[in-house]
């Protein structure tokens, strides 16, 4: 329960006493992000403990925005933290396979956010019309079915070399395609704006796509 000011006053009068606000509740994808951080922290100390140290205090310095209740931003600035610690550690399997398991994450997200707001449409506009609108928005996962799981196995399982260089290629190819159609898409706008539920389609994509292909990069080198 949140007490209004004048019922927190009656109470701090009646009693004696000062009643703090509570501290606003931090959302369970705040502190999974936060935990991810933290094991990107630990690995990157081992090689440059300097820049661990930086990013302890970046991540520190997150706790004013969750204090301020402003998630929204404090996840944008876990966001940019985690793509920066991404690019300065050094290339590892381990990372590409929570990479694809984390895609594959993203896209089940994405298909439950578009199916809910099939319904919702098909809901208030019960029509053959309204039912061609809501079927387009199976379009928008169809973009991403260009293999790149599938991709990410092949590297994995490559031995170090040209080939392996050539498979990240590939799949960085795949990786730039999705995210021109994440950021340049009119139907992922177009979804994103929609009147019934908010859906943040780039926010649940882009960032498991660009840290892939940070991690392309290094593999691909």
């Amino acid at each position: 329960m949140v007490l209004t000011d004048q019922q927190k006053s009656f109470l701090e009068l009646a009693f004696g006493v000062t009643l703090n606000d509570p501290a606003p509740s931090v959302p369970a994808e705040v502190t999974a992000q936060k935990s991810e951080l933290s094991g990107l922290i630990t690995r990157l100390k081992r090689d440059d403990p300097e820049a661990a140290a930086a990013a302890n205090a970046r991540l520190a310095d997150l706790a004013a925005l969750l204090e301020r209740g402003d998630t929204d931003a404090a996840l944008e600035e876990m966001d940019a933290l985690e793509l920066d610690l991404a690019a300065s550690l050094p290339p590892s399997n381990v990372a590409f396979q929570k990479l694809r398991l984390r895609w594959q994450e993203a896209k089940k997200t994405a298909a439950k956010d578009l199916d809910k707001l099939q319904s919702d449409i098909l809901a208030e506009y019960d029509d053959p019309e309204a039912a061609g609108s809501a079927k387009r928005l199976d379009e928008v996962l169809a973009a991403f079915n260009a293999g790149l799981s599938d991709a990410l196995d092949d590297i994995m399982n490559a031995e170090q070399g040209s080939r392996r260089s050539a498979l990240c290629a590939e799949a960085g190819g795949i990786v730039s395609r999705y995210l021109d159609f994440v950021f340049g898409s009119p139907l992922v706008a177009h979804v994103e704006t929609n009147p019934f539920r908010a859906i943040d389609i780039s926010a649940i994509l882009a960032q498991p796509l660009q840290l892939i292909e940070i991690e392309l990069a290094k593999h691909g080198a």
